[in-house]
């Protein structure tokens, strides 16, 4: 078994994944299963879940960011695989993956949020913190584009929203039974942890007051991704239109005390 750096790969820089078919539910497990193990072996890259959310990020960001740039952040340095065919199924396969997040999130009318979570298996509620680490990873890759055009405190504090969902516990984890001074942490990272932890859930509850008393954490997503897409593709001034495709105004449709997810 050898390893083969992801950068000698030059039909990546051909690829064009846009027209192509969304990934079917046997691909998605077999990438799922093949990027974990990548996880596990070798301590690098990312679980399909933080990857789709780092997809996410670029897709809404200011700047394009190229596949060159990124691949090593959602995989290891050099692929870990024992035969060629495998490492092409992989990356023809996140590439196609990455094609279909940009265009959801850019161009498909109307638009349909359809992040891949991961799932206890004891549990039926998404872990969503493992996306938002993507999210958050997708964002700082061009971190200084972002800042940018990020000058209002609306769209910080939703940022810093999907920071705190990356701090969120597992689904199966008792928060009770949770003892954070076992946390091998920086006790100052772990005092932000906390902070932004704490603003997630008042953030849901105030939704869950205002809104749906019902929603969980994956409603308070959709609706943070789609105020940041919101405000990063359309004009700062006036009215903007709904992300959803509507083309109603926001405040009309998505955003009004009716809201309903599309």
């Amino acid at each position: 078994m050898s390893r083969r750096p992801i950068t000698k790969y030059p039909f990546l820089k051909h690829f064009s994944g846009e027209k192509q078919p969304p990934l079917n539910e046997a691909e998605l497990d077999w990438l799922a299963q093949t990027m974990g193990n990548i996880q596990a072996n070798m301590e690098e890259g990312m679980s399909l879940s933080m990857a789709d959310g780092f997809f996410t990020a670029l897709a809404i960001g200011p700047v394009d960011v190229p596949p060159d740039e990124w691949l090593s952040w959602v995989l290891a340095e050099e692929l870990d695989l024992a035969h060629e065919q495998e490492v092409q199924r992989l990356l023809s396969l996140l590439m196609r993956h990455y094609h279909r997040v940009r265009y959801v999130m850019r161009q498909a009318q109307p638009l349909e949020f359809e992040p891949v979570f991961l799932y206890q298996l004891e549990s039926e509620q998404p872990w969503v913190a493992d996306w938002c680490h993507g999210f958050v990873a997708g964002v700082n890759i061009c971190h200084d584009a972002w800042q940018a055009v990020m000058p209002q405190s609306v769209e910080v504090t939703t940022l810093e929203l999907i920071v705190g969902m990356s701090t969120l516990l597992p689904p199966d984890i008792d928060p009770n039974l949770y003892v954070e001074a076992n946390d091998e942490t920086d006790p100052a990272a772990l005092m932000i942890a906390q902070q932004m932890r704490a603003k997630a859930q008042e953030a849901l509850e105030l939704y869950r007051q205002q809104f749906d008393p019902n929603a969980q954490w994956e409603t308070l997503l959709e609706v943070c991704v789609m105020q940041l897409r919101d405000q990063l593709q359309h004009p700062k001034t006036g009215e903007v239109n709904c992300p959803c495709g509507s083309g109603r105004a926001f405040t009309e449709c998505c955003g009004n005390s009716d809201r309903k997810l599309h």
